[in-house]
């Protein structure tokens, strides 16, 4: 479609029309991107006293946990009341789904969702529409900060089923036409499917890509040793996996465009996003709450890693206050040059559970093995697997130029931070396996999740 039709006029009517309240959120992002700190934190104080009031009210299960928590509905506008909250698991949502529900119908319709439970137990929950429009313009403002506008044309390389599955509906092929979207499957990465989209970005001339930073890196890796080149792409978001500096550097010195690292999941959609800096993630903070908790739940100073806790501030037909989502990251402390008030994440660290640990109470996290093996060519791509606390097995697709892969020297710097009684196989494989939704899991803990995390207070109702 038209650019400048689909921008200017379709788009903006049929959201009109039809009351999404898409643009109204729209104006509201780009207004409140440039807030100051303390503007931000006022306006998320009174979404959250918001928020409380509507869950005490019309949410059963909510209701039942402030409650437990000591809280009073006078409580629920200061500004303490969020920490005295017991944090959510995916546990507590599908085994309260229900009376986690609105009883009033706030937020108008109901979108079914759910996450493919690759790294644990599956979640099923419900957005409303006044979430989702707050997340749609959410992405539109942030994709403005790299350039790309309402119209552009955009692919992605995705791997969802779900998505998928709509994708290849009447309906999904209606609005990739209707939106100047396609998408390509990460699932299949084969040599004749990669040329095939490499084609395809051809014909689509598309100015974004999007992707899990592993197919992305793939994508890279084959368009190099075919010596193929791309179309000529305004940026690259890269997504829903941690993206590392040696993905980053090889998808730039194929595609000569800036990559861009999002963080988000289905729970709460975009939860931050670099902008033209790269210094860091801007938090779309008139959206979420984002706490980073130590071991004790105690927030972490600037800096510090930690476990991050999600307050969705717009979802009432089903909130979700306090969602252990699973990952670790840290607060920047300072504010980024590009003048947006939006505050900074530092680091996505990955998620909580993908963490190697060692008898003697170390742990190490997706950096170490990655820079492990880039530190000497041999390893195309690895998959670190723990099963037990003494033990690791490092699969690997091994580099085809490379004619000896220095196995020895990678064990020795195991042994060397993990102890010599920690014993390390290496397997070599044609390709690391992929996770149900198409991403690719570098470090995956077995043990079990107790081990890793202190648990938080059940609440059934």
């Amino acid at each position: 479609m038209n650019k400048y039709l689909l921008s200017k006029i379709f788009f903006p009517a049929y959201h009109t029309l039809t009351g999404t309240g898409l643009m109204s959120c729209l104006r509201q992002a780009r207004m409140t991107q440039w807030y100051s700190p303390e503007q931000l934190r006022r306006l998320q104080q009174e979404k959250l006293c918001r928020l409380f009031v509507h869950a005490w009210n019309h949410v059963p299960f909510y209701r039942h946990r402030f409650e437990q928590a000591g809280l009073t509905k006078n409580d629920l506008g200061n500004s303490e009341a969020l920490t005295r909250i017991p944090l959510l698991t995916k546990q507590d949502i599908n085994r309260n789904k229900e009376n986690m529900v609105a009883r009033n119908g706030a937020g108008g319709r109901l979108f079914a969702n759910s996450t493919s439970g690759s790294t644990g137990e599956a979640l099923r929950f419900f957005t409303d529409m006044r979430s989702w429009a707050a997340r749609r313009a959410a992405s539109i403002r942030n994709q403005e900060w790299m350039g790309v506008f309402l119209g552009d044309r955009q692919v992605s390389l995705w791997g969802a089923p779900m998505d998928i599955r709509k994708s290849k509906k009447l309906r999904g092929v209606i609005h990739q036409w209707f939106n100047n979207y396609t998408l390509l499957s990460s699932y299949d990465l084969s040599p004749e499917s990669l040329r095939g989209y490499v084609a395809q970005l051809h014909r689509f001339q598309p100015v974004l890509l999007t992707s899990y930073p592993g197919p992305l890196y793939e994508l890279a890796r084959f368009m190099c040793d075919q010596n193929l080149i791309g179309p000529p792409l305004r940026a690259i978001i890269s997504s829903a996996e941690t993206l590392y500096s040696w993905q980053r550097e090889a998808t730039i010195q194929v595609f000569h465009c800036p990559v861009y690292n999002r963080y988000g999941c289905r729970e709460f959609g975009d939860i931050a996003h670099e902008c033209k800096q790269h210094d860091g993630l801007h938090l779309n903070a008139e959206r979420v709450i984002v706490e980073i908790l130590d071991q004790e739940l105690s927030p972490c100073a600037n800096g510090t890693s930690g476990e991050i806790v999600i307050t969705d501030l717009d979802n009432f037909g089903m909130p979700l206050i306090r969602d252990r989502i699973g990952d670790q990251g840290s607060f920047a402390s300072r504010q980024c040059s590009c003048g947006l008030g939006l505050p900074l994440l530092e680091t996505i660290d990955g998620r909580t559970m993908d963490v190697i640990r060692t008898p003697s109470g170390k742990a190490f996290g997706g950096t170490f093995w990655t820079f492990l093996f880039k530190s000497k060519p041999g390893i195309r791509s690895f998959q670190v697997v723990q099963s037990s606390l003494d033990a690791i097995v490092v699969r690997y697709v091994p580099d085809p130029g490379v004619k000896e892969i220095p196995l020895a020297f990678f064990a020795a710097r195991i042994y060397e931070h993990c102890g010599d009684a920690f014993k390390v196989d290496f397997e070599e494989v044609e390709q690391i396996e992929k996770t149900a939704s198409g991403k690719t899991r570098f470090i995956r803990s077995l043990l079990h999740e107790d081990h890793m995390r202190t648990p938080s207070p059940r609440s059934d109702v």
